[in-house]
């Protein structure tokens, strides 16, 4: 395990708030009220005026130690937030947190990742230049800051952290990643494709390193070489646009005009699909709990056959606890769709709650149940329905 999954293991691992916890915290919780308003001043602070702690304050903290009883329910609470998409929400908890204890070391690494999924990498960057500042040692855990830079344009800087990282442990893929994206942009490809081959040699289901060897190799007349690569990519994310933009270059480069045609009309296909999630994803940035974008995530992300975005985005809309019929039953479709049986039931227990007097709804659950072999279940629910008008 490299250094950023072990402290993001830890980090996630942080359990539940014990007694002691709660007498030593001077903080009250945050309530749900508060919560907006918070999140709202915390995105128009500035981390670069953040506290300095004192001198190797953090100098020998590692992810493993202890968390202070006094700080744990607002490092629960971020940690919670972020978990569920809130990264407005989690960012206030963090501030919180830095602004009780000076570079808490925590609080500044999350922090920073949280502006990286709102798309704020200059912020991004300097909370994590923050957490290198506080805790050199842990640098092996900050290859974020890297695509901070990478994001920024600023590959000269974003190679030279990678390198800092991988010095500590060559077992990163993404650092390896970011790495081989700086030297291609700085015009080192035959450098950039040894890396990508270090890359999948720690991950050989690593799409993107796939596609971005096929287009090195491409862009170096090594057609053939560079089919096999881009296929590969296709195989292993087909709703990607990527990997078909270039088979559609290598198809036609190997006179395989139909081939090619085919691969340009799915790359127009995956592009739109990708461009209209990444519209989706942006609408919840500042407010992830609307319901109605996490049911058009998805239907879009079920359109590209993206199993993993299916389920990211229903896992979040389930979260929710829909209200209304046809979210509910969204929800149990979605996960029917994954072939999660178990979870699919559970929504269907919890739709039972919800869908009221619609008879379609009922008629449609009956239709699940009987399908999945729930004899009382389809019972129940044809009752149901033939009670409505």
């Amino acid at each position: 395990m490299n250094a950023r999954a072990a402290f993001l293991c830890v980090l996630a691992s942080f359990g539940g708030v014990d007694a002691a916890a709660q007498e030593a915290s001077t903080v009250k919780p945050v309530s749900q009220g508060n919560l907006r308003e918070l999140a709202a001043r915390a995105l128009l602070r500035d981390p670069r005026a953040l506290p300095f702690a004192a001198m190797d304050r953090w100098t020998k903290w590692g992810p493993k130690d202890e968390v202070p009883a006094e700080l744990q329910l607002d490092l629960r609470a971020g940690m919670r937030a972020y978990t569920a998409g809130d990264y407005a929400a989690s960012l206030a908890f963090f501030y919180r947190l830095l602004d009780r204890e000076a570079e808490y070391p925590p609080a500044l690494y999350q922090g920073g990742l949280c502006y990286f999924r709102l798309r704020r990498y200059g912020d991004s960057a300097a909370m994590l230049e923050r957490f290198v500042h506080a805790a050199p040692q842990e640098i092996g855990a900050s290859q974020a800051l890297g695509h901070c830079y990478y994001s920024l344009g600023d590959y000269e800087r974003a190679r030279a952290h990678y390198l800092k990282v991988i010095a500590t442990s060559r077992s990163s893929p993404e650092a390896l990643r970011g790495l081989a994206l700086c030297e291609l942009r700085l015009g080192n490809p035959a450098r950039a494709l040894e890396l990508l081959d270090e890359v999948l040699a720690l991950r050989p289901d690593h799409a993107d390193a796939h596609s971005w060897r096929a287009q090195i190799l491409f862009d170096e007349g090594e057609s053939e070489k560079a089919l096999t690569s881009a296929e590969r990519a296709r195989d292993l994310e087909p709703w990607e646009p990527r990997a078909w933009f270039m088979l559609s270059r290598i198809y036609f480069e190997l006179d395989r005009t139909a081939e090619a045609e085919e691969a340009r009309k799915r790359f127009d296909f995956t592009s739109r699909l990708a461009q209209q999630v990444r519209q989706q994803e942006g609408l919840l940035l500042h407010d992830p709990a609307r319901v109605d974008v996490w049911a058009q995530l998805i239907s879009l992300q079920r359109s590209g056959g993206n199993k993993s975005g299916v389920r990211d985005a229903v896992q979040h809309l389930a979260a929710l606890g829909p209200r209304d019929a046809r979210t509910a039953l969204l929800v149990i479709d979605a996960f029917e769709w994954l072939g999660e049986s178990v979870r699919a039931r559970g929504a269907a227990r919890h739709a039972e709650a919800v869908v009221g007097t619609e008879k379609s709804a009922w008629e449609w659950l009956a239709d699940f149940y009987r399908r999945t072999g729930d004899v009382p279940g389809a019972e129940r629910a044809t009752k149901a329905a033939e009670g409505q008008r």
